[in-house]
């Protein structure tokens, strides 16, 4: 009993460092046979350049300008919200009324 108790205590004492993570581990990109990712589409548009001066921007700390820069980015790729064109401030149409006669009642044998 005394063996297994010192066993289970080694094995939770050295158990950290042999069972350590490996923090070195870099993902792997899959192989994609000389085509580009559509990774490498974007960052060689003028969006991805965009949309990568923003977040260098964010990680330089510069969030100011990172927010400027993203407000401009929405405004010149986003599309405008539904409702946000000319008019649509004005009241909606009331929605046409129909006339399907009067309710359909069951015979007496069906109830």
């Amino acid at each position: 009993m005394k063996h297994l108790t010192a066993l289970i205590l080694a094995t939770l004492a050295l158990g950290n460092s042999v069972m350590a993570r490996d923090t070195n581990y870099q993902a792997e990109r899959p192989p994609l046979h000389g085509e580009k990712s559509p990774m490498d589409v974007l960052q060689e548009t003028e969006r991805g350049r965009e949309l990568k001066n923003i977040v260098d921007m964010t990680l330089s700390g510069d969030k100011e300008g990172a927010e400027k820069a993203y407000e401009a980015y929405r405004k010149k790729y986003n599309p405008p919200p539904m409702g946000s064109y000319p008019g649509a401030q004005e009241q909606a149409r009331p929605r046409p009324q129909y006339d399907f006669g009067p309710p359909m009642m069951l015979p007496p044998e069906a109830r």
